[in-house]
């Protein structure tokens, strides 16, 4: 009996842990590294969604700096 959902499965999972080893830890455009810069000083701005501020002072509380935690979530999400 063929599987072909475990297979696409399968494959996804392995695309994108060989995107992650390739393209880690992502590229931070100008907009991000402002936004991850307001989350390291604590001063909030109203330019940005208040989702992606929270989002990323969660991965700072948790220990992980820089862009590659959320690279990797977006990855993941993708």
């Amino acid at each position: 009996m063929h599987r072909p959902a475990a297979r696409f499965g399968l494959g996804a999972a392995l695309l994108c842990v060989l995107s992650l080893a390739f393209f880690w830890p992502g590229v931070a455009l100008y907009d991000s590294v402002s936004q991850y810069q307001q989350v390291v000083s604590g001063s909030y701005y109203d330019w940005h969604p208040p989702i992606m501020a929270r989002l990323w002072s969660l991965f700072r509380d948790a220990g992980w700096h820089g862009q590659s935690p959320m690279f990797a979530l977006q990855l993941l999400l993708y």
